[in-house]
């Protein structure tokens, strides 16, 4: 492997005894462009990182990988409604308040022309409209949007796939269901889930559970209402 075909994810001309610093994404698009490995939607972060790894400290070359630390993420409506909110970062509540009013200003007045960052405060807010919602998260100016950008619509992917065509009423009527799909993606304000599959998965059992304990609750209740007869 030479510095040149490295170039393109690092900057540098350099490959013998070298570090260098990449993202999840860019390890994936790495195995990717050189063929060394493969990796499927159902590749774990830890399993990626380790074939980028192997593959490559033969060569004297060394990864480390930066993970994009997301401060909250808030679901705006056209209307400036808020539909959803996580906050990964210590806000007052107080604080909490000023930060939706000052974005929600920010971001729904925006053209449909203008990108889909925003500084702010020291940071950069990377949105994405999807019919009536704005799905907006908030990162370290350092970070990288695309990758923002492409959690966002993984989380949006899943949304419709649960949901079946996710509406705004979908998330008004079961916001705790998006909570829960949202958990299974983040963790900490990092992505912890990239497949779609698994946290699918995952959500179903959820559901299993809560009508086996539906159905376990409604049996007490029969039994109790038949004894006090």
């Amino acid at each position: 492997m030479t510095g040149r075909s490295l170039h393109r994810f690092t900057g540098d001309e350099q490959s013998k005894s070298s570090s260098f610093t990449c993202s999840l994404q860019d390890a994936k698009l790495l195995l990717d462009s050189f063929n060394h490995g493969s990796w499927s939607e159902g590749s774990s972060e830890t399993t990626v990182k380790e074939k980028v790894k192997d593959k490559f400290r033969d060569d004297g070359v060394y990864f480390s990988f930066r993970i994009e630390h997301i401060h909250f993420v808030l679901l705006i409506s056209r209307q400036g409604k808020v539909r959803l909110t996580k906050w990964y970062s210590p806000y007052s509540q107080k604080e909490r308040s000023k930060v939706i009013r000052e974005l929600s200003g920010m971001i729904l007045t925006r053209g449909p022309k203008l990108s889909n960052f925003v500084e702010w405060r020291g940071f950069k807010v990377v949105y994405k409209r999807y019919a009536s919602l704005y799905f907006c998260m908030c990162i370290n100016q350092e970070d990288n949007e695309l990758e923002i950008l492409e959690i966002i619509h993984h989380f949006v992917e899943i949304l419709d796939r649960y949901f079946g065509s996710v509406c705004e009423l979908d998330l008004i009527f079961n916001f705790h269901k998006a909570y829960y799909i949202l958990d299974e993606i983040l963790i900490a304000g990092e992505l912890q889930e990239s497949s779609k599959k698994t946290v699918a998965r995952l959500v179903s059992a959820q559901d299993s559970l809560v009508e086996a304990a539906k159905e376990e609750a409604n049996s007490i209740s029969n039994i109790i209402a038949q004894a006090t007869k």
